[in-house]
């Protein structure tokens, strides 16, 4: 039976962020019935799909508005339709919504991760965040006297003189993880609205890279290194289900607009509550395929992801899972990029310092 992680979708949120571009909705009167087709999902998904849940992760939206019933509800659901051997059950949870933080532990959550994205009032304003940088940090001291492992988002870029070493230090005391974001502005989103009509100042690209180093230079200070481009984490504290995405394990979503990975083919459901309510989803056959196995397309997104990660890739699992030779196949593209590579131990991975180009860097691989 093949291991898998299981990502359920909480689409509700009191208000939508200004720089969101997740599926989310505000109807928060249609939870009930959320809840009632996401455990109609997982039970039929289970039977498309059988495997031994190893993580799960709730995502958003804004997980934490469920009631505590509906969790239980949802765990009973997973717990009933899946062989479950958990190493790792996150939940994420906003400031303003976390009065029920240590309640989640009795559901077997052992991980939670808190949105603070900054500490600095008017940038948590302008992005249309709900709580105060109190909220956040208290958020987090209350997080920590319950889980052993607690993690806090945090977006850089937001303007040109944003103190994100602040920010780093401030939250550490309470964190074993941390994730820093860019600011990306999506098109039609409030943000860019706000940008074109001159009302909010984004850090420019030089700015935003500076920052950048400034987050993985505290973060290493405070002994958090990172080990994903956005990623930072305590030894032993690395998210293990989003290394299933860079790692090419299977996953299975729940939920509107939630993705999964089975068996070589990716697919989605459909970005639509009203949809998703009347049964759209993959547990009745009405996903999306976005594609079909490929073994080039499977080459391709194996570097992709591998060489997101610190430990970049293993060419000995590489040329044994796809019977090539990796140094051989791509020798043109890594010449390339030689001075930004290192190879060590039978692993090719980007430098450190170079992280901030890596997407560069990795298109050179693949296209030379």
């Amino acid at each position: 039976m093949n291991g898998a992680g299981l990502y359920i979708h909480i689409p509700f949120c009191k208000k939508r962020c200004n720089y969101c571009d997740f599926f989310s909705s505000t109807d928060q009167e249609s939870i009930d019935r959320y809840v009632d087709e996401a455990v109609k999902e997982i039970t039929l998904v289970s039977k498309r799909f059988p495997a031994k849940i190893e993580t799960i992760y709730f995502g958003g939206g804004t997980p934490s508005l469920l009631s505590l019933s509906h969790f239980d509800k949802i765990f009973s659901a997973i717990h009933s339709s899946f062989s479950v051997e958990s190493k790792e059950t996150t939940i994420e949870v906003n400031p303003n919504s976390s009065g029920d933080l240590a309640e989640y532990k009795k559901f077997g959550i052992d991980r939670v991760s808190i949105g603070i994205q900054t500490l600095d009032p008017v940038l948590l304003r302008k992005i249309g965040r709900l709580h105060t940088p109190e909220e956040g940090i208290d958020a987090l001291l209350r997080a920590r006297e319950v889980y052993d492992n607690v993690s806090a988002d945090l977006i850089i870029g937001l303007d040109g003189k944003q103190d994100v070493e602040r920010d780093v230090y401030s939250i550490a005391p309470y964190c074993t993880h941390v994730s820093g974001y860019m600011l990306s502005v999506p098109k039609k989103s409030k943000i860019e609205n706000m940008i074109k009509s001159e009302e909010f100042f984004p850090a420019n690209d030089e700015q935003t890279v500076d920052q950048y180093d400034i987050l993985t230079n505290t973060c290493r200070e405070l002994g958090f290194y990172r080990y994903e481009t956005s990623n930072y984490a305590r030894l032993g504290k690395e998210g293990i289900h989003n290394g299933n995405y860079w790692a090419m394990r299977p996953y299975i979503g729940i939920g509107p607009s939630a993705h999964s990975y089975f068996n070589g083919v990716r697919y989605y459901n459909v970005n639509d509550l009203k949809k998703y309510l009347s049964g759209c989803h993959s547990g009745s056959c009405k996903e999306k395929i976005e594609r079909k196995y490929s073994v080039e397309d499977e080459i391709t997104e194996t570097i992709m992801l591998s060489l997101r990660t610190a430990k970049g890739i293993d060419i000995k699992s590489f040329n044994e899972k796809f019977h090539s030779d990796f140094l051989k196949k791509y020798e043109k593209g890594i010449d390339a990029v030689k001075k930004y590579v290192s190879i060590t131990n039978n692993r090719l991975y980007i430098l450190p310092k170079y992280f901030s180009v890596q997407n560069q860097v990795i298109l050179s691989i693949l296209t030379h």
